[in-house]
């Protein structure tokens, strides 16, 4: 079989001392040295960080109950067109659950903890607009299959 390699006996990642330049540090229980130019330099303390900063998450509560109001006063021009109900519910659907979200993140301590009240009137407005969406949409589906049995249409062949 021919040798495909003829240097097998001399090693290219080896200098003239027998070690590697470009190894990251000494195998296993030998000391390591400056000598390596390409290691990652050796630091004897952990770099500075004050005891102050704290990593948080800014709150959300402005924008939740922004979506909120939005979706409280689309649900006001109810009386004017009833297509607001589904305008609403996408706003109350979102302030609902990012301000859910956001008020887990407050008590796990990874947000800030200053916007829990607008937070927490953000998830009221939230919820009590998707209940009267609710309550309005199931008033409608009512309304639409009495008005259809008073005027002898087969709605439903079962009705």
């Amino acid at each position: 079989m021919k040798n495909l390699f003829p240097l097998d006996d001399e090693n290219p990642f080896e200098d003239e001392h027998g070690k590697n330049p470009f190894a990251d540090g000494e195998p296993p229980g030998k000391p390591s040295g400056d000598d390596n130019l390409f290691g990652a330099p050796q630091v004897a303390e952990p770099a500075f960080q004050s005891a102050s900063y704290e990593r948080f998450l800014p709150h959300r509560g402005g924008l939740v109950l922004t979506c909120a109001s939005i979706g409280v006063a689309l649900l006001g021009g109810l009386f004017c067109c009833p297509l607001t109900i589904a305008a609403s519910l996408p706003f109350s659907l979102a302030a609902t659950l990012m301000g859910r979200q956001d008020l887990r993140a407050m008590k796990r301590g990874a947000m800030d903890d200053s916007g829990r009240t607008s937070t927490l009137v953000g998830v009221g407005l939230g919820l009590v607009t998707l209940l009267v969406v609710f309550v309005c949409a199931i008033w409608a589906v009512y309304t639409i299959v009495v008005t259809y049995r008073q005027s002898g249409w087969k709605l439903f062949p079962f009705f």
